[in-house]
């Protein structure tokens, strides 16, 4: 088979992205996709690259660089994520994909570093271009409403009727042992509609204290997530009483009676991060949902306030690699990601 790449910056074909995208992603809605990560990305415009059949005329596989600000150092540096990799099915096979990733490599010099969050088939084939491995996403879930597990282990209806009379109890017995670490009379949070000249503030601190991390400032986070086509994201900020400076955030959305953290940030000095947890529980044992879900990179010390919290690290885990053509950047790579901090928010979707 003869085949062709060819780059696109700015002009995405929604029909031939369509083509392909309903085989390998089938619910992404092309053209709020390309709309939103593609065109409006605040970061810079996407570069995408196109396999096609000349023999056949066909366009058949994609993928594309959403640029992101990273700081490292303390020093901002225009990188990118790889994503929405895809491949019709029937050209499915190890040739085509290897060629356009080592084609992107080849001509990804706009970017000083590249980040991926692939699944176990795409990280194969960028790891063979020469992606490693930064560390691993972690989950950490907490049961707020036993009802949820109940529901979700208890199939028998007479059983599941048998239980129902104790689950009062078992929720105020997990409202008790939470409730040990809960400041109230400090600190008070709530639910907000947009982000202000405040995450600026607090992402100037709570990025010092970092050797790499992803931007997170108000322009940034607004359009990551209060533009974001696919989720509905919510805001739960925490701040001292009597002051309207904020000194943490939770960013997440719920499905399915679920609650999954995107974002989070703290600035420890002022607000350990038990603190921000357990308002964050307190405030959502409120609201209809069974359980919620943390997901960031692996950090011993975050993950020892999850423990302390009573959140359980689920053993299933997922790479991120990383890619960059600057020797010196390497060779100081793996110092970097033993002070940064990645979450589940960091990655395309």
């Amino acid at each position: 088979m003869d085949v062709e790449i060819e780059k696109v910056v700015g002009n995405y074909p929604n029909d031939i992205l369509q083509s392909i995208w309903s085989e390998s992603h089938p619910r992404i809605d092309t053209e709020k996709r390309i709309e939103w990560a593609y065109q409006e990305n605040i970061c810079g415009k996407a570069q995408m690259w196109l396999l096609k059949n000349k023999t056949a005329g066909e366009y058949f596989g994609s993928s594309a660089l959403l640029p992101r600000h990273f700081f490292i150092n303390r020093k901002k540096m225009t990188g990118a994520l790889i994503a929405d990799t895809g491949v019709k099915t029937r050209y499915r096979a190890l040739g085509p994909a290897l060629k356009l990733h080592k084609e992107i490599i080849k001509s990804s010099q706009d970017f000083g570093l590249i980040m991926a969050f692939p699944n176990k088939v795409g990280q194969a084939v960028i790891e063979m271009v020469g992606f490693k491995k930064m560390k691993n996403l972690i989950k950490n879930k907490k049961i707020i409403k036993s009802i949820t597990i109940i529901k979700k282990k208890i199939k028998n209806p007479f059983i599941f009727k048998l239980l129902l009379p104790f689950v009062s109890m078992v929720d105020l017995g997990l409202r008790i042992l939470d409730f040990r670490i809960f400041s109230g009379k400090k600190f008070t949070g709530c639910h907000i509609e947009n982000f202000d000249k405040r995450f600026d503030d607090i992402w100037e601190k709570f990025s010092r204290k970092f050797d790499f991390i992803i931007d997170r400032s108000s322009n940034y986070l607004n359009w990551r997530y209060r533009k974001n086509y696919r989720k509905d994201h919510n805001i739960y900020v925490v701040y001292e009483r009597d002051s309207q400076n904020l000194l943490g955030y939770v960013i997440y959305y719920i499905k399915n009676s679920s609650v999954y953290v995107d974002d989070f940030l703290w600035l420890e000095e002022s607000l350990k991060l038990e603190n921000l947890l357990s308002l964050f529980i307190r405030a959502l044992r409120k609201k209809d949902v069974g359980r919620i879900v943390f997901e960031f990179m692996e950090n011993s010390l975050i993950q020892k306030s999850f423990k302390r919290m009573r959140f359980f690290r689920m053993k299933s885990t997922a790479p991120i690699l990383y890619f960059s053509s600057d020797e010196s950047l390497n060779q100081i790579f793996p110092q970097l990601i033993q002070k940064a901090f990645v979450t589940s928010g960091d990655s395309d979707f």
